[in-house]
């Protein structure tokens, strides 16, 4: 599987395109290959990261997953095919369990969930939790920090299993 950007740009205004979030932005990642975004607030990771899910489109250039121009996927299809963790996780009110298991189609086996824990480091602050797996969250995950709830929601992206990852 490989994620192809070549020559990308984004303006969240048409009228005034010269002010671009980026502009020309190219690279090649293969499947397995790690890429970190990383940059001041407001620099526009999470922009080019809905760019490349098909949330936002490009002012130019193209977005090729495994060779097929992102404009020319199902897009329903390829979100359910996509893992995406974004900056803010999504908490329910309920057990850590159901926070995990939120919005999957099917129920995890015990190892996958453990498995998942593990890849995120959710089991490490899990452990220390009384009612572990049953420990109640509100609906701000109040108790964890904002760390830990990320690693919950990078958890339940991985619990997902998709063939795509942003």
């Amino acid at each position: 599987m490989t994620l192809e950007v070549k020559d990308l740009a984004f303006s969240y205004n048409a009228i005034q395109a010269e002010k671009f979030v980026f502009d020309k932005l190219s690279f090649t990642l293969q499947g397995g290959q790690l890429f970190v975004v990383k940059g001041h607030s407001g620099s526009g990771k999470s922009t080019l990261l809905m760019n490349l899910i098909g949330v936002l489109h490009p002012a130019g250039g193209y977005i090729k997953w495994s060779g097929i121009d992102l404009s020319d996927l199902a897009m329903s299809n390829f979100r359910q095919a996509i893992g995406y963790m974004g900056p803010e996780p999504y908490i329910i009110s309920g057990t850590i369990y159901h926070n995990l298991c939120y919005g999957l189609h099917r129920e995890p086996t015990k190892q996958e969930l453990m498995h998942a824990c593990a890849l995120a480091e959710v089991d490490g602050f899990l452990s220390q939790l009384p009612k572990g797996l049953d420990t109640i969250l509100t609906e701000q995950g109040e108790g964890l920090s904002m760390g830990q709830k990320q690693r919950l929601g990078l958890a339940r992206a991985l619990l997902r299993q998709p063939g795509y990852w942003c």
